[in-house]
């Protein structure tokens, strides 16, 4: 369960009353509760504020783990830079 939810159902919201709040839409907080999306530092920082805690205090969830794999590095092979 990521801090947002956690925080807003500690609340009693409802996900709209939440995104009612924070000036989005409800889908968009499920998505962001469920790990769909990931939020702008905006949207995020709107949250926050909705919810009465820190940026960080939400950041956390969005940061990957030391073990999570990393996505792929895509080849700069046939880009002309340097030449």
């Amino acid at each position: 369960m990521t801090t947002m939810k956690t925080l807003r159902m500690a609340r009693g919201w409802s996900q709209m009353e939440l995104a009612k709040r924070a000036g989005c839409s409800g889908p968009h907080i499920s998505d962001l509760e469920n790990g769909r999306h990931n939020p702008s530092f905006r949207m995020l920082h709107r949250v926050a504020q909705a919810l009465g805690v820190s940026d960080a205090a939400l950041l956390a969830d969005y940061i990957p783990s030391e073990d999570a794999p990393l996505p792929p590095v895509k080849s700069a092979a046939g880009s002309s830079h340097g030449s």
